[in-house]
């Protein structure tokens, strides 16, 4: 609420909607979210949650948010598609940079460069080298249409490109989409509270707890 999702709302860009995905939140989530007056904020929670792979805090890394991503890409209706996670803040100017850039180069997909905590301080990942040029999840923006690119449920069986946003981009970048990037930072990620690291490690160090929170109560 203080982060992720304020950060979105403290957009210049104003013309979007805001979609909060609950993975069956079972604590008072819904109730939080309904604080916000905002018209362009709405939440769903999952009605359940079954067995989905091998519950190990990597899995639960690798293909953990698969599920709410693809209930999410069910609900989008504009034009484009951003995503953002609990543990990501964007820049004021996030999605103005990015559609600024996308329509003025007729660009079907753009990410940009971010910030990321790590040995207790920032540093700035981009991937300008790399081929293809795609920052992290946080800074991506694409057509809507492009959601029939669903997220991998399975993708923790790979032997690389495991995570479940490297499996869709590496299968977007095949498939000949356009792909733009800007060397701007518009994301941050930050340790959870209580937490010292950030993704897989933050998992790692915190692996009895991440099991026990993010099991399949529902098996």
């Amino acid at each position: 609420m203080d982060r992720a999702v304020d950060s979105v709302l403290r957009q210049n860009y104003r013309n979007f909607e805001l979609l909060i995905i609950g993975d069956h939140c079972t604590d008072n989530t819904e109730k939080i979210v309904s604080r916000i007056k905002d018209t362009r904020v709405s939440f769903f929670n999952i009605p359940n949650r079954g067995y989905r792979y091998p519950p190990t805090a990597e899995n639960h890394w690798y293909a953990g948010p698969v599920v709410a991503a693809n209930t999410a890409l069910d609900m989008v209706k504009g034009k484009w598609i951003a995503r953002i996670d609990d543990d990501d803040v964007w820049t004021y100017d996030h999605l103005e940079k990015l559609l600024s850039k996308a329509i003025a180069d007729n660009l079907e997909f753009i990410s940009g460069s971010y910030l990321v905590y790590r040995n207790g301080m920032h540093e700035v990942v981009n991937p300008k080298d790399l081929s293809p040029s795609i920052g992290g999840t946080q800074t991506w923006l694409y057509r809507s249409y492009l959601k029939l690119f669903r997220y991998n449920i399975n993708c923790w069986r790979k032997k690389w490109n495991r995570v479940n946003d490297m499996d869709l981009q590496d299968r977007m970048f095949k498939s000949g989409v356009k792909i733009g990037y800007i060397e701007d930072i518009i994301c941050e990620i930050n340790p959870r509270p209580n937490e010292d690291e950030v993704g897989l490690k933050a998992y790692i160090a915190q692996e009895k707890k991440i099991c026990n929170d993010l099991r399949f109560p529902d098996c």
